[in-house]
């Protein structure tokens, strides 16, 4: 049953038009004749009043009041939600559906699954949502489709990160992560008034990161630079973006190395001598100071605070390359990185693309293990968000 019909049905307004038919001492005069219910039908106006309460409880946003209506609010540690989540697991673990040739044998359908497993997976989040200190959430966003639509597209691309662009900005912006303090937001300002690095410190790998997904098939390919100290010198500097550290971390930019489509691109550009120059550190440093490294994370930290100012609900990657690519013209390091005339406009193209990928990515990335628990270093950190 899609959800529009099933809305219809299974609504507040049917159950009760049930029980005043059931209350009324004389059959009901309708268009389509008398209407006459006995007492036992008052279990489908029972049954109708929980699924209509079930529906609400799925699609809690602030647009409804706790006063009323409670479940169709935001998820709260107060709210009714927790004990009505409780007796309905239990109550759909018990309901089972009868076979209309044989009314003695009965079934347990998927649906009252999928409905039992929902619940459960709500109770579990707001378990770990608790635990790092937010708020409230809104089931809202968790919306039905918008999962379908996201798994199935990974199922179909999971080895296929061309199009990761427009599968963060359709996909993961429905996912709305909210600050609690909203003293200086309007009714009708969605921007964010948070400082943007930290979402990246509290919320740590949330989404599967696709470019570092496994594929064999592309390890043969990974070393395009001959000498190996200028390749590990190489790998080095392309950063994997951390909030608390700007430090490349060489575990985690060899996998980008090896599976990141965009960086084994910058890679092959590289076999011109004098491109290889602009990532090379300077003899005797541990540190990132090439002039890749010095851009990037000039670049890097103004887009965090660029970040800012900007609501997750616009096409966010076209209005981070236009900044990137305003920034890279503006300073002396940012616009003079590269070493090679010949290949200056197709490293800078590149680059761009690999910076506002990883940027995306490592935000999106940001969520799954903080919501997981994975994140046992974070526990006691006083963190900034109370509302998702």
């Amino acid at each position: 049953m899609r959800v529009r019909p099933a809305d219809q049905i299974m609504s507040r307004t049917v159950a009760n038009l049930i029980k005043s038919v059931i209350d009324s001492p004389d059959p009901i005069e309708t268009t389509e004749g008398q209407v006459y219910m006995d007492h036992k039908s008052l279990f489908t106006a029972e049954i109708l009043n929980f699924f209509n309460d079930l529906f609400d409880s799925m699609n809690g946003s602030s647009r409804h009041l706790k006063t009323t209506a409670p479940l169709q609010a935001t998820v709260t540690a107060d709210s009714p939600h927790h004990e009505f989540w409780a007796r309905s697991k239990y109550f759909l673990g018990h309901l089972r559906f009868l076979d209309h040739k044989n009314t003695k044998r009965k079934a347990s359908v998927s649906t009252l699954d999928n409905w039992k497993l929902n619940v459960e997976g709500f109770m579990k989040l707001w378990k770990i949502l608790s635990r790092y200190e937010f708020k409230e959430f809104f089931p809202r966003n968790f919306n039905q489709d918008d999962l379908e639509s996201t798994f199935g597209w990974l199922r179909q691309r999971s080895s296929d990160v061309t199009h990761l662009r427009s599968f963060l900005i359709d996909k993961v912006r429905r996912f709305k992560v909210r600050h609690g303090n909203t003293e200086h937001r309007s009714d009708h300002d969605d921007s964010e008034s948070v400082d943007f690095s930290d979402i990246i410190s509290t919320f740590n790998n949330f989404l599967i990161d696709i470019d570092c997904v496994d594929n064999d098939g592309d390890e043969n390919n990974t070393n395009d630079v001959e000498d190996s100290a200028e390749t590990s010198t190489i790998e080095s500097s392309i950063p994997f973006s951390n909030a608390e550290s700007t430090k490349p971390k060489s575990n985690i930019i060899e996998q980008i190395s090896r599976h990141n489509k965009i960086s084994q691109q910058l890679m092959k550009v590289l076999e011109c001598r004098n491109c290889k120059i602009s990532f090379v550190r300077k003899t005797g440093s541990v540190t990132s100071n090439s002039s890749f490294d010095l851009m990037y994370f000039q670049v890097l930290e103004a887009i965090k605070k660029f970040m800012v100012t900007q609501c997750y609900k616009s096409e966010i990657s076209k209005i981070l390359k236009l900044r990137v690519e305003e920034l890279m013209n503006r300073s002396e390091i940012t616009k003079q990185w590269s070493s090679c005339l010949e290949h200056q406009d197709q490293l800078n193209e590149t680059t761009i693309d690999l910076i506002i990928k990883r940027f995306l990515v490592d935000w999106c990335a940001a969520v799954n293990s903080h919501l997981e628990g994975k994140t046992d270093h974070l526990k006691n950190t006083n963190f900034i968000f109370h509302k998702a």
